[in-house]
């Protein structure tokens, strides 16, 4: 059986709120399951 990816996608990764949550819960991850955090960029 092959390995779970979590993908996290986030409109913006800025300072504060969810971008913080995102990254953390992504951190906390890393060791049990491959994480990728997509984020978009501002224009």
């Amino acid at each position: 059986m092959s390995r779970i990816t979590v993908v996290r996608v986030i409109a913006r990764l800025n300072v504060g709120g969810p971008a913080l949550h995102v990254m953390n819960l992504s951190a906390g991850l890393a060791d049990s399951y491959p994480t990728l955090l997509v984020a978009g960029q501002v224009d």
